[in-house]
């Protein structure tokens, strides 16, 4: 007999199958990215062709604007190669209590991303490193 997923959590723990309070989004903004690396969980690449469009953006942004204070964890591929990247940013950012980013921080070498690293730091994006293994 195969044992499902939930009945599972509730046999070790009942509390495990409660959903009491949203503290965390994260959001997925793709694909797409400026390294290749094979530990990747979501297969990001520089051809990384599933990229969030500004349309789901919108609706993240409206449920946001609902739910202050929210933490929103954006990660990707590389987050900041979403085309739509700063719209997201300036349009979320004043309904979270904290915004990070998984970042390979690398994109901030590339040409036409000089504004991302003072953005983050003005307004204290929280960033956590991803990097590539050896």
């Amino acid at each position: 007999m195969i044992t499902d997923f939930k009945s599972k959590l509730q046999s070790i723990n009942p509390e495990f199958v409660q959903f009491d309070t949203l503290k965390i989004l994260q959001v997925n903004m793709g694909n797409l990215c400026n390294q290749r690396c094979i530990h990747c969980h979501v297969q990001a690449s520089p051809k990384g062709t599933k990229i969030m469009s500004r349309d789901v953006m919108n609706k993240i942004v409206n449920f946001l604007r609902k739910r202050h204070g929210l933490t929103l964890d954006i990660t990707g591929g590389c987050p900041e190669m979403n085309p739509h990247f700063r719209f997201f940013l300036e349009s979320t950012h004043p309904f979270v209590s904290r915004l990070m980013v998984r970042t390979n921080l690398t994109i901030l070498m590339e040409k036409g991303m000089e504004w991302i690293s003072g953005w983050y730091k003005t307004q204290a994006v929280n960033r956590v490193l991803t990097r590539k293994r050896r």
